[in-house]
Formats: C-alpha cells, structure tokens, sequence
C-alpha cells in the first residue's frame, strides 16, 4: 500500500519539458521576448511551428494540403487549454531554473494570468528529519524495541507521501510512541491512554492533519497506526510463548496509570518535538520562497499517457504517417487522393514502374520499391526531427517516446492556495507539542516527584 499509494510533491507533465501556460491575451511576442530575457530559449510555442518538410516533386502548398492528413492543424491545439483561455508554452528543463523568473515578472509585474506545470522533487529531507528525531528518542527511550516497532512505521509513511504537513503529523505521532513505550505490558493501558491529556491531544491533532490533507495521508496514516498496533500484538504473543519457558516472571507492579508518563527527564521532548516540526516549517517556506507560483487554480491541459482509449490530440504516431503521406504523394495517383487521414499498414510499400529498351529488344518494365511504411521509415523520420532547425513540437513528442497517446486532463498544481493550506496544517501541528509543554510548565508541581 505505501508503494501503490505513494505520491510525490508537484508532477512534470511532460518528459524533459515545463510547461508555462498564459493568458492568450497576453501575446506570444511578449511572452517569449521576456523568456528569452530571462535566459529561457528553444521554447516551443505556436508562432515558431512550420511545416517540418516538404516533397521535392511537388510545390510546397500542394505537397501539404494533398496528404490526406489534418496532422498540421490538429497539432495547433496543443498550444490551448482545452477551454481556448490560455496558450502553452513548452521550456526544455535546462532553463528551468529562468523559467521562475520569467513567471514571475509575468505575474507581479504585467498582472497576467499564467503558471507553470510544476517540478517532480521528491524532498529527501522530509523522511531525514523524521529519521533523526526518531533516532534521539530512540536513544532516551527506556523500552528501545517498543519505540522502534511502533515509531518505525511512521518514518516509512514519510518515504511514501514527503509532504511537510505529513511529515509534521508523523513527528507527533514518533513522539506518541515514545511516550507509550514506558507504559508497555502494563495493566489497563488502554484505559490511561484514553485518560491522558499527552496522548489525546497528539493522537486527535495528528489524526486530523491525515484526514484533512489528502485521501492518501488519511488511509496510508490509519494504515500505519494499524500496522503499530499489529506489531505490537506480535510481539506480545512472542513474549508470551517465550515466557512460557521461563521459571517465573516479573509482573510489573504499578498499572499504566500509575505511571508518570511526563516527567522532568523527558518533558523536554515535547520542546524537541516542537523544534523539529519548527524546523520543517521554516524549510517548508524556504523551499517554496523562491519558486514560481501559479495565479490559476486549475487548467486542462494535453497531458500524455499509455491510455489510447483516452487520446484526442495527434501523437507522434500520427507525424509518421502525415511524413509517409508527404514522402510518398508524388508517387500516388492525385485523382484518387481524399482529404480523410490515410494511415499505411506495416509493411505498405509504394512501387514505381522502371521502363527500359536495350539493343532494340522490346521495352520491358520492372517494379522498384521506393519505400517501405517499416521500422526503418519511422527511424529516418524521427531522425530528421532531430535536424529540424527550430523549436518544433515533434521534438517533444518525440522525447516522450513511442506509444504514447495525448488527451486533455485537468491539472492542479503546487498553488498559492495549496501552499497556505499546508502552512496552515503545519502550524496546527505544531500548536500540538507547545501547548503540552505549556501545559507541564504551568502544572509541573503536579510532576515534580516524577522521575
């Protein structure tokens, strides 16, 4: 489940490309002077598209609008939303670093409508952190195996979704199980759990956070919390069958309500946890500081999959069959030429006849195979996208690999809106350790003998 469920922050549409989408009132001119202004070129947008090439026996209208194929004037829609607001701008990912620059004069300084795809990053400092702190408690822990089969679970859930608000929840419930530990195999431990203020705050806090940020973060932290409780089971039973061995055991005498769960030694944690999950916040904003925001809330935009069910748009599939319609026009009859898209079978070949007379023999004709729709065709074409001498959208397509198929999805990216929900929930995470540690401060005469 962690596997199947996990997500990365921010998707890149598009292999090796962003996409920057603006309001088309904005014109192409202007968008691309300021692109190229801040250091972004080779962008693929509408005005650049020419024809790729043409037939050397026909003249150049004639040799495109007899192809059969609507393959130029389909491609076009892929520089429009789906509802015809915005145009698309397509960044090779070398530039991606100007392209913040570029969507940010867009936005503050001419007020436009835009944004950008986003950026995958996986943040890596996410599930460090929770390691870390699980680490320094694990070394004040006084049951050591407890922490480690019940905290354990919740590092892993930060490798599954690295998401700060996720990662806040799991310092709170790391510190949870440091709490437990010292109430393991104990009587009536259910009953003081639901008694203590400690483990009601931190568990209620950390379970909202899950719900409200994400399905994922809901399930997968619920599966978590089950995945603690089982180990816990576990081991049990092993401690049982083990004991059975045993003479005789120690049966601790105090029930876990009895014992002092904040004391002076491990008050403090509750100030670490604080800290850590402080410390995320202020990464949280740092890595978010300077990074392109998107003034759109969402757009539907051509976005590529294997679904071929799914695909509207023209893939680079069909810019074979419009160059095979190209290439092979002079040798085809014009009177039986439609204007329906005609794609060849594998293995089609176009056959011209070769006549010949020689020493006054009769004349004589062969068949000789200019070209064949194989393997070999299709190589030679996506080799000459390669030396196409501008930006041109087969160049993206054609990075995306083959079998790839193109619709319309809708996309929702890493927005300001989104950024305060998660500042938000990262700041009711953190009201969790602050106010216990408040909490112990203000009645600490109550735990003063507690060591």
């Amino acid at each position: 489940m962690l596997f199947l469920l996990r997500s990365v922050p921010v998707t890149k549409i598009w292999s090796s490309y962003s996409v920057l989408y603006v309001d088309k009132s904005f014109s192409e001119e202007n968008v691309l002077s300021i692109l190229n202004k801040n250091g972004c070129s080779e962008v693929i947008s509408l005005g650049q598209q020419r024809v790729p090439f043409y037939s050397s026996f026909l003249p150049a209208d004639f040799s495109t609008s007899k192809t059969g194929s609507n393959y130029l004037t389909e491609r076009l829609r892929y520089f429009y939303d789906e509802s015809n607001s915005f145009m698309l701008y397509y960044i090779p990912n070398r530039f991606e670093a100007n392209l913040s620059k570029s969507l940010n004069e867009l936005s503050k300084d001419y007020d436009v409508l835009c944004g950008i795809d986003g950026k995958q990053k996986f943040f890596f400092i996410i599930p460090i952190i929770s390691l870390l702190f699980a680490s320094l408690l694990f070394y004040f822990s006084e049951n050591k195996k407890i922490f480690l089969l019940t905290s354990i679970w919740f590092i892993f859930l930060t490798v599954s979704l690295p998401f700060f608000p996720v990662l806040a929840s799991c310092i709170l419930m790391i510190l949870f199980c440091f709490l437990f530990q010292k109430m393991w195999s104990r009587r009536s431990v259910i009953k003081a759990l639901l008694k203590n203020v400690c483990f009601i705050v931190i568990f209620i806090v950390s379970g909202f956070v899950f719900i409200v940020f994400s399905w994922r973060s809901f399930i997968l932290g619920l599966l978590m919390e089950l995945c603690a409780v089982s180990s816990l089971h576990l081991y049990s039973e092993f401690e049982k069958y083990k004991n059975k061995k045993l003479s005789f055991t120690f049966e601790p005498i105090f029930s876990a309500s009895q014992i002092c769960v904040v004391t002076k030694r491990n008050y403090k944690f509750f100030l670490y946890a604080a800290a850590t999950i402080f410390a995320s916040f202020l990464i949280f904003i740092f890595s978010f500081r300077f990074a392109a925001s998107s003034n759109v809330s969402s757009i539907s935009m051509p976005v590529p999959s294997h679904n071929a069910q799914k695909s509207n748009l023209v893939n680079l599939e069909d810019f074979i069959v419009w160059a095979w319609n190209v290439q092979t026009l002079p040798y085809r009859n014009l009177n039986t030429l439609t204007n329906e898209n005609q794609k060849p079978e594998n293995g089609e070949s176009v056959f011209i006849e070769r006549y010949s007379n020689s020493f006054g023999s009769a004349i004589s004709s062969t068949s000789e195979n200019v070209l064949t729709f194989d393997e070999a065709f299709k190589n030679s074409v996506e080799h000459q996208i390669d030396q196409l001498p501008y930006p041109a959208l087969e160049k993206l397509l054609k990075k995306q690999g083959k079998n790839i198929y193109v619709s319309y999805s809708r996309q929702r990216g890493m927005n300001i809106g989104s950024k305060a929900f998660s500042f938000i929930l990262m700041f009711i995470s953190l009201l969790a350790p602050t106010s216990l540690y408040t909490y112990y401060i203000i009645r600490k005469g109550k735990y003063e003998n507690c060591k």
